[in-house]
Formats: structure tokens, sequence, C-alpha cells
């Protein structure tokens, strides 16, 4: 069967419902992003902004991880996504009422975050108690295939919404969307557990740490992808800049660049899912960073917005075929009882690193121009890809 994962009642419970919740995040997204462009067009402070909803990832997730390697995974869960929905409530009932000014959204976007620094890990260790170590790498495809399908949705409903009934809605969307997902998690019965009941402690992230520190795969690809995520992928928060101030387009103009990156991710991801077990890992890791840095350096310099979405349609296809590639690799590598924490470390070189990033684009754009600062964050991106490729040749033949 090319779909394994979806033999397991537990992992089609949890899939179809979070395909609807990400449709109302992605959407929530674009409209926060739309948000603070309207108040403010310094692209310093959307940059800032976008950090806020990262910044959490870096402080706290390697203690989430210790957390979600103890926790009950479908409980944990629970918690996260019913935090998320008042969240989003929250910002609905502040822009319908005419009081939203961008320090709301950026300190709204800070409690995502942290919200979001603990569902990460959780959910991402959850999938092997969902599906088994055999299905593992058809479940992760099957659910980058999910988030990315809703990058192409998502955003397409929140420019819709926006042009039709005001950023407002986009945010009561989301909320509505965790009602599915919710109900789910109530329904799925994971096997047991041993669980450690201790409290998380600075020796169990250590231990986490210290594994991946000297692991001769896991650690460059760790370090790859948060390089790739500070100079490379921060392009993404001056999508809002791009669309109104460079492209010169609409809000309708501005959710087809970001359905244009998601499109090409949801291609890799069909196709991931589809062909069964990854062969040649570490060709599909490098190949695709490279690819993907190398797209972004065109992106910096087009003239026209179909040229864009072509261009956004390559470097989500080769982003997407990159990430998955380090997903399967840390989730298959790490040991049952590190998971959680092993993981962390992903999130935080992927996630947690994009304030470092926002900032850095932001303020090479400020400096620089919007066109130069993401050209320049794309060649250092390559730069680093090569190097890794020349340094570290056991991933290069990773199978």
């Amino acid at each position: 069967m090319a779909l394994p994962a979806f033999q397991h009642r537990n992992f089609r419970l949890f899939w179809s419902a979070n395909v609807v919740s990400l449709v109302g995040t992605l959407a929530q997204d674009a409209a926060r992003g739309w948000l603070v462009r309207s108040l403010t067009p310094d692209p310093f402070v959307v940059s800032a902004v976008a950090a806020c909803a990262t910044a959490p990832i870096l402080f706290f997730t390697l203690y989430a991880g210790a957390v979600a390697d103890r926790v009950e995974k479908t409980r944990g869960l629970f918690i996260t996504n019913s935090m998320a929905m008042v969240l989003a409530l929250v910002m609905w009932a502040l822009i319908a009422s005419g009081q939203i000014e961008v320090w709301h959204v950026a300190l709204l976007a800070a409690l995502v975050g942290t919200v979001h620094a603990f569902d990460i890990p959780i959910r991402q260790s959850m999938n092997v108690e969902m599906v088994g170590r055999e299905d593992l790498p058809n479940a992760i495809a099957l659910n980058s295939t999910a988030f990315n399908g809703a990058r192409v949705v998502g955003p397409a409903v929140g420019g819709y919404l926006i042009s039709a009934f005001g950023t407002a809605n986009c945010f009561l969307l989301n909320a509505i969307t965790f009602v599915p997902l919710l109900f789910n998690l109530r329904r799925m019965k994971l096997p047991p557990q041993e669980l450690d009941k201790r409290r998380p402690s600075f020796s169990d992230i250590k231990e986490g740490f210290c594994f991946v520190r000297t692991h001769p795969v896991l650690w460059p690809v760790t370090v790859l992808v948060a390089v790739t995520s500070v100079f490379a992928l921060s392009f993404s928060n001056l999508m809002p800049i791009f669309a109104k101030d460079v492209l010169q387009t609409d809000e309708r103009g501005f959710a087809f660049m970001l359905s244009s990156s998601g499109l090409g991710a949801v291609t890799a991801a069909g196709q991931l899912a589809l062909s069964g077990q990854m062969r040649h890992k570490g060709k599909r890791l490098l190949g695709g960073a490279f690819a993907f840095c190398a797209c972004v350096s065109f992106f910096a310099f087009v003239q026209s917005l179909f040229v864009a979405c072509a261009l956004l349609f390559l470097s989500g296809y080769f982003l997407l075929t990159f990430l998955t590639t380090a997903n399967t690799i840390v989730q298959t590598t790490a040991p049952d009882e590190l998971r959680g924490r092993v993981f962390s470390l992903y999130s935080l070189a992927l996630i947690g690193s994009a304030p470092l990033g926002a900032l850095f684009v932001g303020a090479s754009a400020s400096a620089l121009g919007v066109r130069e600062g993401v050209f320049l964050g794309a060649v250092l991106g390559a730069i680093w890809v090569l190097g890794t490729f020349l340094r570290c040749r056991a991933i290069w033949k990773e199978r």
C-alpha cells in the first residue's frame, strides 16, 4: 500500500482534523503579516513582529522537548491547541473592536509562539506512537503534505476573507478550525507508554543536547537547518513588503504568492508520500537546500508577479524536499526515550532561529534595500550548504 500510515486509526483521526486546523492557522498567519504592514510600512517592524511569533521557541523549546518525553501526548496537544484557540479569539475581538495596535499583535504573536514551543515537540514525538517506526517516514511525508496543502489553501482563504469581510474574520476562522482537532484528540487511544514522572531538569536537556552534539549526522544536519533558516528562509518575513511595495500588488496577489510557495511544497510532499520508503536522504537533503537558496536568490530581483510566483513554487518544492528529509533523518535516528528532546533541538534550529533570521533580513533590507537583503541571505545559505557537503561527506552518503 502506498500510504501505510493511513492504516492506523489514530493517525487518520489526527491527520484529518489537523488539515482543517492548519488551514485556519495559515490563513491567520497571512492575515497577521498583512495587518502589520497595514499598521506600519517599516520593514524592520514587520520583521520584528514576525520574530515575536518564533522567539519563544528559541527560549522554551529545549525545556519543552524534555516535557514532551514525559507527558501523555493527546492530553498535551489538547491543552496547547485549546490555548491557541483562545488567543485567536482575543485577536479577533481586538481587531473587530478597532482597538488593535502593533504592540498588541506582537504580544499575542509571542504568546502563540510560546504555545507552539510546547506543541511542536509533543506532536512530532507522537508520530511514532501513532504509526510505529516502520511507517514513520510515510507519516512524516503525509503530515508535510497536510501542512503544505494548507499553505496553498490557507493564504488563499485569508486573502479572500481580508478583501471581502476584513482581517478580523481570519482570526475567527482559525479559532473555529481548532474544534475538530480538539474533538478527535479526545477520540484517539494511543498505546500505553511508560512515562518518566520526574520533573524535567537541566540534566535531561543536557542529555539530549550531548547526544545530538556528538552524533556524526544529527549535528551537521541540525546546524545546516539552523543556518538555512536564519539566512535564506528568513526572506518570507518580507513577503508583505515584496507584495505591496516591490511588486505593487494587492492582498489577493499577496495570497497568490504565499499559495504558490505552498503549492510547490505540497507537490514535493505528495511525491515523497507516494514514493514509499525515502531513499538517498543525503543527496535529497543537500541538493534540496542548495536549490532552495538558488531560487530565493533569483526571486530577490524579479520584476513581475508571475515570475515571482513561479520562483516561489520552485523554492517551496526544494525547501520541502530539504526539510522533510531532515525531519526524517532526525526522527528515525533518535532513540525513543530521547525523541522529544532531539526533536526540540531540530525545532530550535528551524523555528527558534527564525527571530535571528527576521532581525537579519529586516536590518539588511533597511540598510541595503529589500532585494539586496534577501539576496545576501540566500547567498550566505548556499555557501554553508556547499561547506557542509565538503566537510561532512557522511551526510551525502546517508541512505
